[in-house]
């Protein structure tokens, strides 16, 4: 799994690549706090384009990334969701509690509702 990061005042983008799995998570590492200290409490979007595989261990991780913006004041739209991993979160259920859009400009609007 690869993290690029990239950020502007208000929101910060991450293009989530590879898989994610357990073999590729480290959990001594943040690479979020690593890119910005305060990264929990903005706004963040990320992309599941080139994701081509979750396992249970990447459901896992993320719903931990969920639950450290939302502790935090912050919030994390899910976007472009590769349709394979899509469906993973469907099953799961999780669908109901991710922020999903089907696209960048379509989780930029989601923001616009997303209180400050």
């Amino acid at each position: 799994m690869q993290l690029q990061f990239s950020s502007d005042r208000e929101v910060l983008s991450v293009r989530i690549s590879g898989r994610i799995v357990g073999t590729e998570i480290d959990p001594s590492r943040d690479e979020f706090k690593e890119f910005a200290a305060d990264v929990y409490g903005r706004k963040a979007l990320l992309s599941l384009s080139q994701v081509d595989y979750l396992d249970s261990s990447g459901v896992s991780w993320l719903l931990n990334l969920h639950k450290s913006f939302r502790t935090a004041g912050g919030c994390v739209i899910l976007h472009s969701v590769d349709p394979m991993v899509m469906q993973v979160l469907r099953v799961l259920k999780l669908d109901k509690v991710f922020l999903i859009a089907p696209s960048e400009a379509a989780a930029r609007k989601m923001l616009e509702e997303v209180p400050a």
